[in-house]
């Protein structure tokens, strides 16, 4: 349920900023992102590129595309990095460091299989 308020939060406000600029089809924008950021890793990458890519379309290599941009980018950094671990780690009962170090190490562990025990 965290994962998808979350999502939820990701999709209404990039659906926000799209309208506040004028971006077209800014509500399927943000239903893309809302379902984007369920997809690890690459989701919030699509979640940001393709609004960015209509709005360079749109008013071609002027500040709002740069501006859509950071914002959006900055949307899903807040959210993924720093409100859903803490959600997470309220809901669950462990803290939020502890999450994001076991998420580091596994990223560890799986781009270097050799020196990382558990993983061989």
């Amino acid at each position: 349920m965290i994962k998808t308020f979350v999502s939820a939060l990701t999709g209404l406000l990039t659906t926000i900023v799209l309208l506040l600029f004028g971006v077209k089809y800014a509500f399927v924008w943000g239903l893309l992102a809302f379902l984007a950021n369920f997809v690890p890793y690459l989701g919030s990458s699509v979640a940001v590129l393709f609004p960015v890519a209509m709005s360079l379309v749109q008013f071609g290599f002027a500040w709002p595309s740069a501006v859509i941009a950071v914002v959006l980018t900055g949307i899903q950094q807040v959210l993924g990095n720093f409100l859903e671990p803490r959600l997470l780690g309220r809901e669950l009962g462990i803290s939020p460091l502890l999450e994001v170090l076991t998420l580091a190490f596994g990223g560890l562990c799986r781009g270097s299989p050799e020196w990382c025990y558990p993983c061989r």
